[in-house]
C-alpha cells in the first residue's frame, strides 16, 4: 500500500452512506431481523450520513459524517467501539435517554459491547472515525425501537 495522506475535515472523499435494511449484520432489538422491523431505514436516514472513501478498511477504521442536528436512532454493537471526533460536536445519550456527554474535535468516547447509545450531531454536524478491535465483517448492530425512526 502506498503512503497516503488525507484530511477528514475536508469535503473531498465522502459519499452518501446508505443503510440496507436487509443487511445480515443488522438486527432488531426484539430478536427479529432488521428487515422485518416496523421502521423505514432509508426514510429515517435520508442523506443524513456520509462515509469516507479515504480510510483503508483493513485497519478496522471507518470515517463517518452526520448532518447538523441529526440524531442516529438507538443501537448497540456486539463489539467494543472507539469514536474519535475530527470536527464538530457529538452528544452521546444512554439507553434511557440521559445525556452522558458531548465530544468535540480532538475528543473521543468508547462504547462497550452491548451498551445501547444514541448519537446526535451538533449544530455544525460532526465528522468522526470509528474503530473496532475485530474485523468489520464481525461487527453486528442491534437497532432499538426509538421515537426517532420513521415508521413504515
Amino acid at each position: 500500500m502506498p503512503i497516503f495522506f488525507t484530511d477528514l475535515a475536508d469535503d473531498a472523499g465522502w459519499e452518501a452512506l446508505h443503510f440496507d435494511q436487509a443487511d445480515p449484520s443488522f438486527y432488531w432489538n426484539d430478536g427479529g431481523t432488521f428487515a422485518a422491523a416496523p421502521v423505514d431505514v432509508a426514510k429515517t436516514f435520508d442523506g443524513a450520513m456520509w462515509a469516507s472513501t479515504q480510510i483503508e478498511p483493513a485497519f478496522k477504521w471507518r470515517g463517518r459524517r452526520i448532518r447538523p442536528d441529526f440524531t442516529v436512532p438507538k443501537r448497540h454493537h456486539n463489539l467494543p467501539q472507539l469514536i474519535l471526533v475530527v470536527s464538530g460536536d457529538l452528544t452521546v445519550e444512554t439507553e434511557d435517554g440521559a445525556r452522558i456527554g458531548s465530544v468535540s474535535a480532538g475528543g473521543f468516547f468508547t462504547a462497550e459491547a452491548g451498551t445501547p447509545y444514541v448519537l446526535t450531531a451538533g449544530p455544525t454536524g460532526v465528522t468522526y472515525t470509528e474503530c473496532w478491535d475485530e474485523p468489520m465483517s464481525l461487527v453486528e448492530t442491534v437497532w432499538h425501537d426509538d421515537p426517532r425512526w420513521i415508521r413504515r
